[in-house]
């Protein structure tokens, strides 16, 4: 079963895709996109032009073989795993497969552009024996500014969290294998929701144990020299939703100074540890502007390109 894209939900979970047997699927994949995306847009790849050739950069592991059923979903142990955790992350440019730039490459151009949604066109022919699950929520704005009184990043964890294990129970599939993958402050989201089925036992107990991969595209994790995990966080929640770093508002959803969030950071590298599922984080390859703040005393990012908001 393969959606069309003009039924996939704004909020709350879509299943994309899944095989013609729904008992066939060996592992759910699950995409968190942050403040300010969207289920659609965020995965979304528009060419314009035709991409120029260029040798494919090796790399360890791909996602396809993630999703191989067995152990081979597993990483060894490590028990310096958390010291691993600072190690510099990969770029999205050596993300891409050999295979998915040929895909990419061939894949006939108009003027207008040609539009690849890759969980729906790509995925599923690379990983015919998945589950694809895309999870939406909204952060409103108008005219520039965010409207108040909205859902932080926490509790649409905590929404999200529900929301799996729901479809989970219906499927019968509470111990099937698990991969989430996040963009931006959607890793925020993703740690909340770990250390929450960490404390909810009862209901969520099979979450962990059943998780075998987690990829971090372009998710803050840290601070940097120029400032703190929240001012990172801060900004990069002003990019996606298209709002100054000094709106009000914004350090309430996104959550800078709340104590989940160094909770969360915490927990997720003992989680990590402890049940030894797979982290890959990646950096974005073409440098962006941040959106500078109001007070020019706080502002975290200079006017030169950066790449300072990374795991």
């Amino acid at each position: 079963m393969k959606l069309n894209r003009d039924e996939i939900r704004s909020i709350g979970l879509t299943v994309l895709y899944e095989p013609d047997d729904p008992n066939g699927a060996v592992v759910d994949v699950v995409l968190i996109h942050g403040l300010g995306g969207h289920p659609i847009r965020t995965w979304l790849h528009t060419t314009h032009l035709e991409p120029k050739s260029r040798e494919s950069p090796k790399r360890s592991a791909s996602l396809k073989a993630l999703m191989k059923k067995g152990n081979t979903l597993k990483k060894k142990p490590n028990p310096d795993i958390a010291a691993s955790f600072e190690e510099q992350p990969m770029t999205t440019e050596s993300m891409l497969t050999p295979r998915l730039r040929l895909e990419m490459k061939e894949e006939p151009m108009t003027g207008s552009g040609k539009e690849i949604y890759w969980p729906l066109d790509l995925l599923p022919e690379s990983c015919p024996n998945t589950r694809i699950i895309a999870w939406g929520f909204l952060t409103l704005a108008v005219n520039g500014k965010l409207l108040p009184a909205q859902d932080d990043v926490f509790a649409n964890a905590r929404g999200f969290l529900d929301e799996l294990l729901i479809l989970r129970g219906e499927a019968r599939s509470h111990d099937r294998a698990l991969i989430l993958i996040a963009h931006s402050t959607g890793g925020l989201v993703v740690k909340e929701v770990l250390r929450l089925a960490e404390s909810d036992e009862l209901r969520a107990k099979d979450i962990l144990p059943s998780l075998c991969a987690v990829i971090l595209l372009g998710c803050p994790n840290r601070g940097t020299q120029e400032g703190s995990l929240g001012d990172a966080i801060t900004d990069m929640a002003s990019l996606g939703l298209r709002v100054s770093a000094a709106d009000e508002t914004l350090r309430g959803l996104s959550g800078p100074t709340r104590l989940e969030l160094e909770l969360g950071r915490q927990t997720f590298i003992r989680l990590w540890n402890d049940y030894n599922f797979v982290v890959k984080t990646f950096q974005e390859a073409v440098p962006i502007l941040s959106l500078r703040r109001q007070d020019a005393q706080t502002s975290l990012v200079s006017s030169a390109p950066s790449r300072q908001l990374i795991c």
